[in-house]
């Protein structure tokens, strides 16, 4: 499923596993996205203030080793609104007051880790339609 205002848009994903990080860069590329990684809170903060780089979004997977995915978004919200860099974040909740705190944390939506690349292609997808 590719979706068109998909294209060209550059994202950024942070997260430690590498298998994983690697597969959804790959799957993302492949959907015309150019992407580019981080392995941890810090080193994923450091490419957002480097004013070389420009990213559309941000994909934090909650397994980020050096700080808490939570912790990383409440720094990046210091730097980008919401509107500015919309963040995917995939991770796990156990309930509803978790989901919400997510989203007090500074996410833009989320979505489960065991959720396919087709939910978080759309989650995408309905991030930028929100941002036209």
């Amino acid at each position: 499923m590719k979706l068109k205002n998909l294209n060209d848009k550059s994202i950024l994903v942070i997260g430690a596993n590498s298998s994983y990080r690697d597969n959804l860069s790959s799957r993302l590329r492949s959907n015309g996205m150019n992407v580019e990684q981080a392995g941890g809170g810090f080193h994923g903060l450091n490419m957002l203030e480097d004013k070389d780089n420009s990213f559309d979004a941000l994909i934090i997977v909650d397994d980020i080793s050096d700080t808490s995915g939570r912790e990383a978004m409440s720094h990046i919200r210091t730097l980008f609104s919401k509107k500015e860099l919309p963040i995917l974040f995939i991770g796990e909740a156990e309930n509803k007051d978790e989901v919400l705190e997510i989203f007090e944390w500074g996410a833009s939506t989320f979505t489960l880790r065991e959720s396919n690349f087709s939910v978080i292609l759309e989650k995408l997808s309905n991030l930028f339609k929100k941002s036209a």
